[in-house]
């Protein structure tokens, strides 16, 4: 004689205090914060690039709310005021690293998260996901920003986190970089 399946019961309501949601919001949030981090050195890039005083630069930077609008913002400023070499061979790779993993950015900024329950061995389990919203899906965009998945996941938030803080130390050299070659024209100019 087979046993009867256990049943599970699921919560219609998730529980923000699970151990699932604590994982996944607290990486969440670890991503947010990174791009935070990740702005402020593309504005300190810009910041250095245009040579105007913090208050002239951070009022044309921040006004701009938008992100690809920022970035389109420093890699003008770059393209004007950096020397060739140092813009093909030093920015374009670093902008398109940002690019690249603002397309993932976008995705967890601008759509819902989803909770599934399930259960695994016989208990309840929430997962927690970042989907598309139903209704863009009408448009049938690409989004590169899941990498070939339907939903980004706790792990995709993770290793983005990892990604954004690689990202965010090699903009931080570039930005003192830039910022070193000012000041080392700004000495020229005042010797002459």
């Amino acid at each position: 004689m087979s046993e009867e399946p256990k049943h599970v019961i699921l919560k219609a309501k998730s529980d923000p205090n699970s151990k699932e949601a604590i994982e996944f919001y607290r990486w969440l949030g670890m991503c947010v914060s990174g791009w935070a981090f990740i702005d402020r050195r593309l504005y300190q890039i810009f910041h250095h690039c245009v040579r105007f005083d913090q208050k002239q630069s951070a009022f044309l930077y921040y006004r701009n709310r938008a992100f690809n609008q920022r970035l389109r913002m420093v890699d003008d400023a770059a393209k004007m005021f950096l020397p060739v070499d140092i813009y093909d061979s030093e920015w374009k790779p670093l902008r398109t690293e940002v690019e690249n993993l603002s397309h993932t950015r976008n995705i967890f900024a601008h759509h819902p998260t989803l909770r599934a329950g399930i259960s695994l061995d016989g208990k309840p389990l929430d997962i927690y996901l970042i989907y598309i919203e139903p209704y863009e899906r009408a448009l049938n965009n690409d989004y590169p920003g899941l990498q070939g998945k339907d939903m980004l996941a706790v792990d995709d938030l993770q290793k983005h986190d990892a990604d954004i803080e690689g990202l965010e130390k090699s903009l931080e050299s570039f930005a003192w970089r830039v910022g070193g070659l000012v000041a080392e024209a700004k000495s020229k100019e005042s010797r002459a």
